[in-house]
């Protein structure tokens, strides 16, 4: 019997040995992997494609989260029909998409209606809020703009009517990463699908996103995210 105790408690210290070499090695996966950036980076050459209509004055906001230092962000957009005028900027990071309508389009609009100079009011607003903006690329009824990511972290393009003139209409926009003939208007969607809505769901087929509709009275903006 002595022996047989004895057996039983050197089983009971090995298994134990066992457990914590095991808890031991979960811990340390664990505490590794936390470390780690394990966000999905958007992939060399990806673009998107997103497509609806668009009211005079609604304005559509579109995230991209996860740009790293050194990527090229490019964005046109375009009315396939020549009835929409688009303006499409590059909001700075630290510019709240929850209020930046309240806070700078809305008095904007106001300001331009009461007889103010649009061109002058609008490059003063944006020279605050964004970091590119464009409402007239190549002298036609198109917007676009490239620019080289400096640091880290999550994008915002706004995309709209132009404020000099109230259009509306289809629209047209891709958006490209490291893809420059998104500036021809001809780049074919490739990549993940990166595109969602406000709600977070996926909208349209792999690499396209599709956003139609009118624009009621009490809402005249959407939030589309763009996960990288």
């Amino acid at each position: 019997m002595p022996a047989m105790a004895g057996t039983r408690a050197a089983g009971n210290n090995s298994m134990k040995k066992r457990c914590l070499i095991i808890a031991t090695f979960v811990l340390f996966v664990l505490a590794f992997f936390a470390g780690l950036d394990l966000s999905l980076a958007i992939e060399t050459g990806a673009v998107q494609k997103l497509e609806g209509e668009i009211s005079p004055k609604e304005t559509n906001l579109y995230r991209i989260p996860g740009l790293r230092r050194g990527q090229t962000l490019y964005v046109f957009m375009e009315d396939p029909d020549g009835i929409l005028d688009p303006l499409v900027a590059l909001l700075k990071p630290e510019v709240n998409n929850a209020s930046v309508l309240a806070e700078y389009v809305h008095p904007l609009e106001a300001a331009i209606a009461a007889g103010g100079d649009p061109l002058l009011s609008v490059t003063e607003m944006f020279d605050k809020i964004s970091l590119i903006w464009n409402d007239d690329y190549k002298g036609r009824y198109r917007a676009a703009f490239k620019y080289k990511i400096t640091k880290k972290g999550d994008y915002t393009v706004l995309a709209r009517s132009t404020f000099s003139r109230n259009t509306a209409g289809r629209f047209r926009i891709l958006v490209g990463v490291d893809a420059p003939s998104v500036l021809k208007g001809k780049a074919k969607p490739a990549g993940s699908h990166f595109v969602r809505n406000e709600r977070g769901d996926e909208t349209g087929g792999k690499g396209i996103s599709s956003t139609k509709g009118t624009i009621s009275k009490d809402r005249d903006f959407r939030f589309h995210f763009l996960n990288g």
